[in-house]
C-alpha cells in the first residue's frame, strides 16, 4: 500500500507520527512519502521535500 502525507508544522508532525506508528503495525508492505517532519520520518516516512 502506498501513502502519501503532508504535515506543515508540528502538531500535524505529531499527529502523522502516531498515524503511521499505528499503520506500520498493520500494514506489512506500507510504502509512505510525503512532506513532515522528523516524527513522521522516524515512522518510514521518505521525505520529497528536504
Amino acid at each position: 500500500m502506498r501513502v502519501f502525507l503532508l504535515a506543515g508544522e508540528l502538531s500535524g508532525d505529531k499527529l502523522g507520527g502516531a498515524l503511521l506508528e499505528g499503520l506500520n503495525s498493520l500494514v506489512p508492505d506500507l510504502q509512505v512519502y510525503g512532506v513532515g517532519g522528523p516524527l513522521m520520518q522516524a515512522q518510514g516516512m521518505e521525505s520529497l521535500f528536504p
